[in-house]
């Protein structure tokens, strides 16, 4: 649109691509199988070996919510892309895992983007996890402006500074008690977000052989006897 000679964006995507790794290779399938099954944030998953996204069993035991999944096409239209271009011999070697959590309702409280007030922001969240032990966490950042539009200026400010600008983040429907949403809770910017996510796919894997649970278990009961030091933990 154009207001007063100069052009305005009225929905405004800006993408946030995190790579990390996550202590030790794994088996994305098993994996991917359990922390969408284990955690309320997770809405369906996805490996090579399956022809259409798994939706979570949070949802499957819920229709009602399955049915509020806005975002369904763009992950189902992401893992067309992947049988596209990625070759058939890669994909048959179920090398990797995709995820899709729950939409994330983002206010900011920066005074530098009072822009944004009269907008709203959505964060989808994706997670590529590999065989390797590297993992990929990308936000869709979907900027809706109610009234007006934003500039070019304005978007490049977005995408630069928003990261780590202070917001509160909600899940868009109720998940209840859950350990993602005692996460979400003390979130304060998309960086931090991010950095909680890491944090629960690498607790999950670090700790024990035995099992994803087990070592979830193990980071957890540290995280709540030293929050510093289980952190510290994890990176040394």
């Amino acid at each position: 649109m154009q207001e007063n000679g100069c052009v305005r964006f009225t929905d405004v995507y800006v993408i946030y691509l995190i790579g990390f790794d996550l202590g030790k290779p794994i088996e994305s399938k098993a994996f991917a199988e359990w922390f969408a099954n284990s955690f309320k944030a997770v809405e369906m998953w996805w490996a090579p070996h399956l022809t259409e996204p798994t939706l979570s069993r949070y949802l499957k035991e819920r229709r009602n919510l399955a049915k509020q999944v806005r975002y369904r096409k763009a992950f189902e239209e992401l893992i067309k892309q992947d049988r596209t271009l990625i070759g058939l011999p890669y994909l048959e070697r179920e090398r990797y895992a995709r995820l899709k959590l729950i939409e994330l309702m983002v206010h900011v409280k920066d005074n530098r983007f009072k822009f944004l007030h009269k907008c709203r922001l959505e964060c989808i969240p994706y997670l590529l996890v590999h065989n390797s032990g590297v993992a990929i966490i990308t936000l869709w950042l979907h900027v809706t402006c109610i009234e007006g539009g934003l500039t070019t200026d304005e978007i490049i400010m977005v995408e630069k500074e928003l990261y780590d600008a202070r917001c509160s983040i909600t899940a868009s429907y109720p998940i209840g008690e859950s350990i993602e949403n005692e996460f979400l809770k003390r979130r304060n910017s998309l960086r931090e977000l991010a950095e909680s996510l890491m944090r629960i796919l690498q607790g999950s894997i670090m700790y024990s052989e035995k099992s994803f649970e087990e070592s979830f278990r193990i980071f957890r009961e540290k995280l709540r006897k030293d929050e510093e030091a289980a952190l510290k933990d994890l990176y040394k």
